[in-house]
């Protein structure tokens, strides 16, 4: 798929813009780096453990606005006419248990 993506031009952004997008958004790093995988740059990119000194933490705190859950989902519907008649046309196809 990323290869794909690159080909066709819809993944343009390096791995490297991830963390500026997450510290943009308030996402936290505690002891993770993102990046190729050395030997391995074939595959994509990882976020990888770079260092220990995170034990006892998570190791990635998300702000609960950027998660996309049924009831963010449910509340955007609230606001955008689009995305609720979607949830309306899939009824009970769109549910998961």
């Amino acid at each position: 798929m990323i290869r794909r993506g690159r080909a066709q031009g819809w993944l343009r952004l390096p791995i490297e813009s991830l963390e500026h997008w997450a510290s943009f958004n308030g996402v936290q790093y505690n002891g993770l780096s993102v990046g190729v995988i050395p030997s391995h740059e074939e595959r994509g990119s990882a976020i990888r453990l770079a260092s220990s000194s995170s034990e006892g933490k998570p190791l990635m705190l998300v702000p609960k606005d950027l998660i996309i859950s049924k009831e963010n989902v449910y509340l955007h519907a609230k606001s955008d006419k689009h995305v609720r008649e979607v949830l309306e046309a899939v009824g009970d196809f769109g549910q998961v248990s």
